[in-house]
């Protein structure tokens, strides 16, 4: 299992994949260890990043990449990682291999990801997230049989403890705050990607 970004959904990730018996490699954009000022759920992620087999940096890709069974994709959408998987990457992968998608679309070029799988040079994607959203009738990920599509669920407000965390997070922001702490969770702003979503 390949996975590519190692915060909190990554470690998450790595940790119900250890606990089924994969083999975990990590590709990230900075050394992993402990990371503080994160929320996290107990029991739950990689706290101090101990799971992966191996870590890749990303001039690495031509190692990490080969060898996968499945490669998640858990990094955020920033001017760096928009478009950071295209076709040569994605022919890397082998053809047994699966590419699991739940974070931006926009990290995989489109029609890359479309040419590798017209072609079953990969053997198939799961995608929780769109280039358009909703995706257009028309558009060929629906046609292909080695596609599975979900609405971008994977964070669900429909968890029975989504609003719980929610709330947990907020209040131990607040008294942070209110202390003069840093924050949980916090993205600087030069890392935010202003979304434009088409419709149909």
């Amino acid at each position: 299992m390949g996975i590519f970004g190692y915060g909190s959904i990554g470690r998450e990730v790595g940790r119900q994949c250890r606990a089924l018996g994969l083999r975990i490699w990590v590709m990230n954009r900075s050394a992993i260890g402990r990371r503080n000022n994160r929320f996290l759920v107990e029991g739950t992620g990689d706290p101090d990043g101990t799971l992966p087999e191996r870590v890749f940096r990303l001039d690495e890709m031509e190692e990490f990449l080969p060898p996968l069974d499945y490669l998640v994709l858990a990094l955020p959408r920033t001017p760096r990682t928009e478009g950071i998987l295209g076709e040569y990457h994605l022919r890397l992968l082998k053809p047994s291999a699966v590419l699991l998608n739940a974070a931006r679309a926009e990290l995989v070029e489109e029609s890359a990801l479309l040419a590798v799988l017209r072609e079953n040079r990969i053997a198939g994607a799961a995608l929780d997230v769109h280039y358009r959203f909703p995706l257009p009738a028309g558009h060929p990920f629906w046609e292909l049989q080695n596609v599975i599509l979900t609405p971008w669920i994977s964070g669900s407000t429909g968890s029975p403890y989504y609003l719980q965390r929610l709330w947990r997070l907020f209040k131990e922001n607040l008294g942070r705050y209110l202390a003069g702490e840093p924050l949980l969770n916090v993205i600087p702003p030069q890392e935010l990607v202003r979304e434009h979503r088409g419709t149909a």
